[in-house]
């Protein structure tokens, strides 16, 4: 089995093909879908709530972008803009030692909502990076649809004070018991 890292996410690359689709969840300035595009030559989606991302990410040939956020629950939430892009969250407070300097209003969906968006009925891998709010994400979808997707790479926020520990270790027995295999 080839495992490989892209943009400091752990992949199984023997499961990606040029047919291929893959979701960045939490894309910033979509270094991740970019290292996997070029890899790959697959299909790859951005999905990045903050606005002044677009125009980076639009301006890679070959990447969708969605503006949106990823939630437990659809509707507008507030979105703290970080000065550290990649610090900026559905999370208020001081993430990550970065202080927001901007709250603004944007539009949230469910995982299985981004599907249905960008018109897919399931995706080969899915990476998660949305600053501190993978758990109730992924709390959120059924045990049937979470193994609809072969691969997930999500990087939790327990390193950082964000995400209790505890919790990481119950969305991993979670995803064990759903027969994923688990890397650190």
């Amino acid at each position: 089995m080839s495992i490989i890292h892209v943009n400091g996410h752990t992949v199984f690359a023997n499961h990606l093909t040029r047919d291929s689709r893959v979701l960045d969840l939490g894309a910033n300035r979509g270094a991740f879908a970019a290292g996997i595009r070029d890899r790959f030559a697959c299909e790859c989606v951005c999905v990045e709530p903050n606005p002044a991302l677009r125009p980076v990410l639009t301006a890679q040939a070959g990447l969708k972008v969605v503006s949106v956020a990823l939630a437990a629950q659809p509707g507008f939430v507030p979105f703290h803009v970080s000065v550290n892009s990649e610090a900026s969250s559905l999370l208020g407070g001081d993430l990550g030692g970065w202080a927001k300097s901007d709250e603004i209003a944007v539009e949230a969906i469910t995982l299985p909502q981004i599907l249905e968006r960008v018109e897919w009925s399931t995706c080969d891998l899915i990476k998660m990076d949305i600053e501190g709010s993978e758990i109730e994400v992924l709390e959120s979808c059924s045990d049937t649809f979470l193994q609809s997707i072969p691969q997930f790479t999500i990087e939790f926020h327990d390193f950082c004070g964000i995400t209790p520990g505890a919790d990481v270790a119950r969305v991993a027995q979670r995803f064990e018991r759903l027969g994923f295999s688990m890397l650190s």
